[in-house]
């Protein structure tokens, strides 16, 4: 408890020390005058100033705001290059401030000294560690930018570029190297050069050469333009140009960057020369080209000119000074500095664009040799204003694309609940407006077109966000029913077209308006308007008023879009809506239509049944009479005749039988059961054989055939068909067999009679349609429309394969009835 109440008397006394901030901010700030250039143009008042207010908020026991101060402090410090030392003599100067008033102040008291000067150095401690970390923040921010910007640049180059360390490994190649030795930069990376591009024969020169550099730091290729041969990955040699710069990273180790121009090609200047004036010519970035002796530009490229304003030939010929920004001559002037030192330098200023603003670059100079033997500096500008207009435009597009997923996500809503509100069409209408009110303006007003045409429906529904308003609309509707005429919800439903009114104009805008709500629009106003069509498949059905009250808010063609949208949707729902609305209706009449007819059908066929039957039973007897009683003085020819008349009025009687069973089979309701097709099959043939006993065609019924679910009684109309056009069509062919077999979930009836043609397939299951001459084979031409009627009935499907004279297959399959066989 007493060491804790010794603290904070400490930091009392600490605090009634720093009292006087303002002297302790000018001892700080004069500190930082004598070690470096940091305050820029502010000076030690303008740092003053700055400290004043976070050193308050520490001695009232805040940190936060000084802490923040300091690591600003800290980014300054980095950008303006102050070394860590610097900092350490500023903090001196403020410890030994403090230190001397407390010396003054506690000398007496040794104990209190102590403690006071303990809390001090923990609050010094405490400051540095604010500045270093604002300080290094700024220095890897710095750090990446320039990466970032040095690999664009290598990347752009046209030459192949090569980075290697003092170990001869290389760190960076170009996708110009990549071409040019046939090596992937991620294969490439961390290898020594010397084993991917230098002959075996030069290797032991290349590291010698590379640790001379290493012991002496002399480097004689370095700055000159040298010709040697390297190899491709292939193992081909070619001759190329080098010129080496040794480049100095911001950790403080070095790279050799070597530029390489392939020499093998025919006119080797000549192309050198071209390469160079396109690259110079062409460049996304800028390139300068000045003396280093004189200062003066000696070329530039389209690119620079663009990029600060001037036309290049203001450029050519001048020493440049003017072209750098007022806050970058200090800097520029110890750049200079660097690279006449050096050789070679990578840093940022700010240039001066010809109408005045600041134009932030990133720039890399060297300086070269020419085959004269002339030296010049070459400096590569990219300017960092673009970085700065993408990431704009990036959130530019981030801000729409999200405006366009929140307007997708309420499209996406508002169509969920118009479908959820289709059946009921005022529903819907007050769905719709209320919808489009909350999401695009103040208030919204939906018309439909009447049924014929006429103009707009005098009902209509309006929604506003005022309920006061919403009430004097309905109030004002209710009073006076509306007509067609001139008004702009009429022209919108005439045309199909949208009409945007950004501004309104009140004096033009209320003609547009029904007069009943002139006098409310009067007294409540409107500031913008729009009218869409509302419309459903490709149809204009109505109209949509939007209405904006807020003034400074106006709708935007976006809006007019977003809004069709909304009313597109709206249209199709309400179109089903009443189409939903008449829907049961037309269903119920047309099902008592369909069961009328029906009935008629049934009495009909019952009249034809029984008018047909008696006059052929009739003809018939008659026949039957003459035959008998007639006999004796009737000749062949006569009986023959009677023979043939009997005959057709049985084919009439089957006819009018086989056309009864056509016209009721797809009405009958299925009893459906399980049914043993192999034993049904067998009591058909069975029935054959007795009506002609003396036939001997084999039959083959396969064993355990069987359908799950059908109904018995139509299956066996369908195998008395089948079956018995087998029998009938192979009368004539005394070698004949005849199949009832099947696989799986299908039948067949397979014959090896008289067949058909193939090319008459489609007319197969049509009534009266016969493949074969009528005295050839009896039949009444129905039976197989009444098997395809069952079948379909069964919701299955029947198909045929045939040959003239070598027989037919029909298949057949029962949807309804799953086919399976015994042991399944």
């Amino acid at each position: 408890m007493r060491s804790g109440a010794d603290r904070l008397r400490a930091i009392a006394d600490l605090l009634e020390l720093c009292e006087p901030a303002a002297e302790l901010a000018e001892v700080a700030a004069r500190a930082l005058e004598r070690v470096g250039a940091a305050l820029h143009e502010r000076g030690a008042d303008g740092e003053i100033a700055d400290a004043i207010e976070p050193l308050r908020g520490v001695r009232a026991g805040d940190w936060q705001l000084f802490e923040h101060h300091l690591r600003e402090l800290g980014r300054r410090y980095s950008l303006a290059g102050v070394a860590v030392p610097a900092w350490f003599g500023v903090a001196s100067a403020v410890f030994q401030a403090i230190l001397a008033r407390a010396v003054d102040r506690h000398a007496a008291d040794p104990p209190r000294l102590t403690a006071v000067l303990r809390v001090l150095t923990e609050h010094v401690e405490r400051a540095l560690a604010a500045i270093t970390g604002g300080y290094y923040a700024a220095k890897h921010e710095r750090e990446r930018d320039v990466a970032l910007q040095r690999e664009r640049l290598i990347d752009a180059a046209l030459d192949a570029v090569i980075e290697i360390d003092d170990h001869g490994v290389v760190t960076e190649l170009n996708p110009a190297a990549e071409r040019m030795f046939g090596h992937a930069r991620a294969d490439a990376i961390g290898r020594p050069l010397a084993d991917l591009i230098i002959p075996e024969r030069l290797r032991e020169r290349h590291r010698a050469g590379l640790a001379r550099f290493v012991a002496t730091g002399v480097a004689k290729l370095v700055g000159t333009r040298i010709e040697l041969t390297a190899i491709r990955a292939g193992g081909s040699e070619l001759l190329v140009e080098l010129s080496l710069v040794v480049t100095h990273q911001l950790d403080g180790s070095r790279r050799f960057v070597g530029f390489l121009r392939d020499l093998d090609e025919r006119s080797q200047a000549e192309e050198s020369m071209a390469l160079r004036e396109h690259a110079l010519e062409q460049a996304q970035f800028g390139i300068v080209v000045t003396d280093p002796g004189t200062r003066r530009i000696t070329n530039v490229n389209p690119a620079y000119a663009r990029m600060i304003g001037y036309s290049r030939s203001e450029l050519i010929g001048t020493t440049g000074g003017q072209l750098v920004a007022p806050a970058s001559l200090t800097a520029a002037a110890e750049i200079s500095r660097v690279i006449d030192r050096r050789g070679h330098h990578t840093y940022e200023l700010d240039l001066l664009h010809k109408d005045g603003r600041s134009v932030p670059v990133l720039a890399s100079s060297s300086t070269a040799r020419v085959p004269s033997g002339a030296e010049v500096r070459i400096s590569t500008v990219v300017d960092m204003s673009e970085r700065k207009q993408l990431e704009q435009a990036r959130d530019d597009a981030e801000q729409a694309l999200q405006r366009s997923a929140a307007r997708l996500a309420v499209l996406a809503s508002a169509s969920h609940a118009f479908a959820s509100a289709a059946g009921h069409v005022e529903e819907l209408l007050e769905l719709v407006a209320r919808r489009l009110a909350d999401v695009i303006g103040d208030g919204c007003a939906v018309r439909l077109i009447t049924p014929i045409g006429a103009g707009i429906e005098p009902s209509f529904c309006f929604y506003h966000r005022d309920p006061a308003v919403r009430e004097l609309v309905d109030r004002a509707a209710t009073a006076e029913p509306q007509r067609s005429g001139t008004v702009l919800s009429d022209r919108i439903a005439a045309s199909g077209e949208a009409v945007l009114i950004p501004v309104v104009d009140l004096e033009k805008f209320l003609p547009l308006v029904p007069p009943m709500f002139r006098p409310l629009l009067s007294r409540t106003g409107v500031a913008s308007a729009m009218a869409i069509p509302l419309r459903a498949h490709g149809k204009t059905i109505g109209a949509v008023i939007m209405l904006r009250a807020t003034a400074g808010n106006p709708y935007t063609i976006d809006d007019q879009h977003f809004a069709q949208d909304l009313a597109d949707r709206a249209g199709l729902a309400i179109d089903n809506a009443v189409l939903v609305a008449t829907l049961e209706q037309r269903v119920a009449e047309r099902t008592r239509a369909l069961e009328g007819a029906n009935d008629d059908l049934e009495a009909f066929s019952a009249s034809v049944s029984h008018d047909l039957r008696g006059p052929l039973r009739a003809i018939d007897g008659f026949s039957v009479a003459v035959l008998e009683d007639c006999q004796d003085v009737l000749d062949d020819h006569a009986r023959n005749y009677l023979q043939r008349i009997r005959a057709s009025a049985r084919r009439m009687a089957g006819l009018i039988d086989d056309l009864l069973i056509l016209a009721r089979v797809s009405r009958v309701q299925l009893d459906l059961a399980a049914v043993d097709l192999s034993a049904l099959a067998a009591e058909v043939v069975a029935e054959l054989r007795q009506c002609e006993p003396a036939r001997t065609t084999p039959v083959h019924i396969a064993p355990g055939l069987s359908a799950a679910a059908a109904d018995p009684r139509l299956l066996r109309i369908v195998l008395d068909n089948l079956l018995g056009n087998a029998w009938k069509f192979t009368a004539k062919h005394p070698h004949a067999e005849i199949w009832f077999g099947g696989d799986g979930d299908t039948f067949h009836v397979r014959d090896t009679g008289a067949g058909f043609d193939m090319a008459h397939v489609e007319q197969l299951f049509v009534p009266f349609q016969r493949f074969h001459v009528a005295g050839d084979y009896d039949g009444t031409g129905i039976g197989l429309t009444i098997v395809h009627r069952i079948i379909t009935h069964h919701r299955g499907r029947i198909w045929a394969n045939a040959e003239v004279d070598r027989g037919a297959t029909l298949f057949f399959t029962l949807g309804e009835a799953r086919a399976r066989t015994a042991g399944a």
